[in-house]
């Protein structure tokens, strides 16, 4: 009696066949128009807050805006004319993005730096906008961050320790208007949002009674550091969140948290970042979780 043949394997858009060590090809698994829809809101988002910056605490940031946009710009320039494919402006887009992450006062060749870091190691090496698995911005920010000690000082999205309610207004404003242009973008990002801000509060407030979150109040640590703005629009980018809208409640629960963690017990001082790119790391698993939920869904 011999055994039948196995029938061939089939691997769905999506499924475990598409992944490999944790790296994922998401150029067929991305909602139509994704990407052009973040892209648009990030601009947007962006632009207010260089401008907003611009009116609060100098005009600097703007020239720091110009040097970032176009450092990333030039790397997706060469990287189009390589791969002999259109661009998209996503280089410029994640430039304007680190610069509001970064000190005002930041050196224009650290931004310069900063700005082709982000857009080779953040977007092209991973195969360009989309298909990239960690916030380039981020990845921009971290290798300065990292590499030199000497960036120091407070930037427009980083403004606990500056005195007047105006900058405090016009960050909370521009993150505002970045919320409802991530809710524009895609509706499911509320579910990021809301997740991210509800941990961050929840596990804040009883480190706050405990005495080791290393602020004065909640609200304080929202201000300080870009944790509010890298939440409200740096971690919706589709390209590192979950596919699965489900997933995103996981995705954000864990930002929030992670967040507030690494605030209290890590010696670094930029935790929003670093909670964002190990949440990064886990949104392939978070997704293969979501799987047998939604096939269990699709077949009832």
């Amino acid at each position: 009696m011999t055994a039948e043949p196995h029938p061939p394997i089939e691997h769905s858009p999506g499924g475990p066949g598409d992944w490999l060590l944790g790296l994922r090809a998401p150029s067929g698994q991305l909602p139509p128009n994704a990407m052009r829809r973040y892209l648009i809101a990030a601009m947007l988002a962006s632009l207010a807050g260089i401008v907003a910056a611009s009116l609060t605490i100098g005009p600097r940031i703007a020239v720091v805006a110009a040097v970032c946009g176009a450092a990333a710009l030039i790397v997706e320039i060469i990287f189009s004319q390589v791969r002999h494919k259109p661009m998209n402006g996503g280089g410029l887009v994640y430039g304007f993005l680190l610069a509001l992450l970064l000190p005002a006062n930041v050196p224009l060749e650290m931004a310069a730096i900063g700005g082709a870091v982000a857009a080779l190691f953040g977007k092209e090496v991973f195969g360009g906008t989309g298909s990239h698995i960690f916030a380039p911005s981020l990845v921009g920010k971290g290798a300065l961050i990292f590499s030199y000690r000497s960036i120091t000082g407070l930037g427009f999205t980083s403004v606990v320790s500056r005195p007047g309610t105006h900058l405090w207004l016009a960050l909370g404003l521009v993150c505002l208007l970045g919320m409802l242009l991530m809710a524009w973008a895609r509706p499911a990002n509320l579910r990021i949002l809301s997740a991210a801000l509800l941990a961050s509060v929840c596990v804040a407030v009883p480190m706050q009674h405990f005495g080791i979150l290393p602020f004065e109040s909640v609200i304080e640590m929202f201000l300080a550091n870009s944790y509010l703005f890298s939440i409200c629009v740096v971690a919706c980018d589709p390209a590192i969140s979950p596919r699965d809208d489900e997933a995103k409640w996981l995705y954000g629960l864990m930002i929030g948290a992670l967040g507030v963690l690494m605030a209290c017990y890590s010696s670094y001082t930029e935790a929003a970042m670093s909670a964002i790119l190990v949440a990064n790391l886990f949104v392939p698993t978070i997704d293969l979780l979501a799987q047998p939920r939604a096939n269990q869904e699709g077949q009832a």
